[in-house]
């Protein structure tokens, strides 16, 4: 991959390409319009061609600038993608309830736990989801811990 510009140039040129202006480019990219107009300079040493006619309107695409543009959206297309899935894979969660000396299957048909809401520092009077279980801090594990209690039970 050693014919390859950094990415953020191929996002600045995409951006000015799209609106024909690298002011609204760095607007979008939360850039400075130097910082925007400067990675498109760069981009065009890189290829050693202008991407971009500079007119007192704005930009227009050169040749060279129009038949490069639809690949580097396909393949910015393509790492949204495939970063969007790797995210959703990270933010889905298997949580796995095991109890000792039971194995897995004796578990299996058993209804769900209940469980404790955490404690937090401004209320610490929540209650479990199990209605006549209260909820107690277990400081073993820090305030934001929690057990749950037969209500009324001692602690």
């Amino acid at each position: 991959m050693k014919n390859l510009p950094p990415l953020n140039y191929i996002r600045s040129f995409e951006a000015s390409a799209r609106h024909q202006n690298f002011t609204r480019a760095a607007e979008e990219l939360a850039l400075t319009q130097a910082a925007v107009s400067g990675h498109v300079r760069a981009l065009e040493d890189f290829i050693g061609r202008p991407l971009f006619h500079r007119t007192p309107r704005g930009l227009v695409l050169t040749e060279v600038g129009a038949a490069w543009l639809p690949g580097l959206r396909q393949a910015l297309a393509q790492i949204e993608s495939a970063t969007g899935q790797i995210l959703g894979r990270l933010h889905r969660q298997d949580v796995s309830i095991a109890r000792p000396g039971k194995p897995c299957h004796q578990l299996a048909n058993r209804p769900p736990a209940r469980f404790c809401l955490p404690a937090t520092r401004d209320r610490g009077d929540r209650t479990c989801h199990d209605p006549g279980r209260a909820h107690r801090p277990d400081h073993r594990f820090g305030h934001h811990a929690a057990t749950c209690r037969p209500a009324g039970s001692g602690h």
